[in-house]
């Protein structure tokens, strides 16, 4: 139990920080890095472990780097999604974006047992190799996509620039 608590206690820590972080300078890249991360713990876990025991050896240091990816993810994706959104459409997007959260994860969980399954007959090591392999090439796409198609900086930056004032130059309505 106080192995796998490893990767919980730092996305706990991680997620305020990050939180506060992303609010500053935007999303894309805190995003690009907690993917960049998971893909590189998963992957990891893929290749470095074996079926004896390595709880404290192998295990809890590569899961501490995907809590920590965890951290600057799960939260900074719910924010992504709604941070460019109108206060009128705020909860619509909201409940949008769960919905399709949740979707998604069972889609991931399906293809991962999926995985497990095709690898030989019941559960097998190579089977789950194989899965965190899958993962670990689904956060690496997930790392490109966002640092390629997400708009840099915050969205207070953006909805400043896109009113015509910028942070240097204030609204002079005001």
């Amino acid at each position: 139990g106080l192995v796998l608590a490893v990767a919980h206690f730092l996305s706990i820590a991680a997620s305020p920080i990050v939180g506060r972080l992303a609010d500053r300078v935007g999303h894309r890249w805190i995003l690009a890095a907690g993917c960049l991360l998971l893909a590189l713990a998963y992957g990891s876990l893929a290749l470095v472990l074996g079926e004896g025991a390595q709880p404290w050896s192998r295990y809890a240091p590569i899961s501490a780097f995907a809590g920590l990816g965890v951290g600057m993810t799960i939260a900074t994706w719910s924010s992504a999604a709604v941070a460019d959104v109108p206060a009128s459409r705020f909860a619509i997007s909201g409940a949008t974006f769960n919905t399709l959260r949740q979707a998604a994860y069972g889609l991931g969980i399906a293809i991962v047992v999926a995985v497990i399954a095709a690898s030989g007959p019941g559960p097998t090591f190579v089977g789950v190799q194989r899965a965190y392999g899958f993962v670990a090439a689904a956060f690496a796409c997930a790392a490109l996509a966002v640092a390629i198609t997400y708009p840099a900086g915050s969205a207070r930056d953006r909805n400043l620039t896109s009113s015509g004032t910028t942070p240097d130059r204030p609204d002079p309505g005001r």
